[in-house]
């Protein structure tokens, strides 16, 4: 990082758990010279807990006889209870001489949430660096988790105010109040499923309660969606769902979306392809309903399984890495399952499996 960028880590504090006030004068000497923060200093577990929750400090630099090792365990376990090891890491800290008497407590410490663990010494640029790095890695975080936060409000206002007009055009078309060509009713259709699926993804109180939905009926607004996405060829596309004589268990409009957007990124990764093929099929699996979307693309790389799922991964130059990581996380809220399946066959092969019911008699 540049001094720029450092220079903004000096509202931030590095919490001292230590009864000896000679250790925290030495830290105070050592991190407030060499990293641009403040040291705040606590005499025991009570107080450094009450600090890690109240002042939210960068990273806990926690002396292991506090005033014993049994204090320190305590802390570690306390302070795990409301932050977690990259929002707020702890640093193990003791004397040379007492490091081979604690081995079985910095491994119980490591075990109820330490980080790390360095030897106190008078003066020693390794180990403040690997405390500035922990303070910079917490930093980085805390900055992320701050930037989702506005992202997700700005994403909740934009979805609430696009829902009223939008209900006022379909009530309107319902109506006849107001005529277009054929295709205006759908394009409202599908501004309206990504407007409701993004309030969920923006609200982190909105409900996920999954309802038994048709597959065939599902299938149907996929087939009457898809083609609004420009990068998708005509006759690309084809949905089968004659093996599945289930009812799937699902929120409609996060299902839908993640289907829509899993076709939109076939297209848009296989761009300019002779022959694209996409391919949408569920079938029954015991109690599940397991939807797969394959395509004979490019295909995703060896050894890129997961990681295509991690957010802000991508291999697009305008790709934002949200998508995988958003679908997988809808599908999990909704009890289900999402991943890339390894078959032999050419392409990106994706599945989705979800809890499912007997359909009712009537519907059958």
């Amino acid at each position: 990082m540049s001094d720029i960028e450092l220079s903004t880590l000096a509202a931030e504090h590095i919490l001292v758990a230590d009864n000896e006030l000679a250790n925290v004068e030495l830290f105070r000497r050592l991190f407030e010279r060499d990293v641009p923060c403040q040291v705040i200093a606590v005499m025991n577990a009570d107080a450094a807990v009450r600090a890690a929750v109240e002042q939210r400090p960068a990273v806990i630099l926690l002396d292991l006889g506090f005033p014993n090792p049994e204090d320190a365990l305590n802390v570690c376990r306390r302070i795990r209870q409301h932050h977690s090891r990259i929002e707020m890491p702890i640093i193990l800290i003791t004397a040379q001489n007492y490091r081979p008497m604690a081995n079985n407590v910095i491994a119980q410490c490591f075990e109820a949430g330490a980080d790390d663990f360095i030897e106190r010494t008078a003066n020693d640029p390794e180990k403040v660096l690997r405390v500035r790095g922990k303070l910079i890695s917490a930093l980085l975080y805390r900055t992320v988790v701050r930037q989702a936060a506005a992202l997700r409000a700005i994403g909740g206002k934009v979805a609430h105010d696009l829902r009223t007009p939008l209900t006022s055009l379909s009530l309107a078309l319902e109506a006849g109040e107001i005529t277009g060509p054929p295709y205006v009713k759908t394009a409202l259709k599908r501004i309206k499923t990504v407007s409701d699926a993004l309030a969920r993804h923006t609200s982190e109180t909105a409900s996920v309660n999954p309802a038994p939905l048709r597959v065939p009926k599902l299938f149907e607004d996929v087939r009457e969606l898809a083609p609004f996405d420009d990068k998708l060829p005509p006759g690309a596309l084809t949905v089968d769902s004659s093996r599945c004589s289930r009812e799937v268990l699902a929120v409609k409009d996060l299902l839908l979306i993640t289907m829509l957007e899993m076709i939109s990124n076939a297209a848009s990764v296989n761009t300019g392809m002779n022959g694209l093929a996409v391919s949408v099929v569920a079938e029954d699996e015991g109690e599940l309903v397991c939807i797969s979307i394959r395509d004979n693309g490019a295909g995703i790389p060896a050894g890129y399984e997961e990681r295509i799922f991690e957010e802000r991964y991508t291999t697009r130059d305008n790709g934002t890495g949200l998508g995988l990581a958003y679908a997988r996380a809808d599908i999990a809220r909704m009890g289900g399952s999402l991943s890339l399946v390894r078959d032999g066959s050419p392409g990106a092969h994706f599945r989705i499996c979800l809890p499912s019911r007997e359909m009712e008699s009537t519907e059958r």
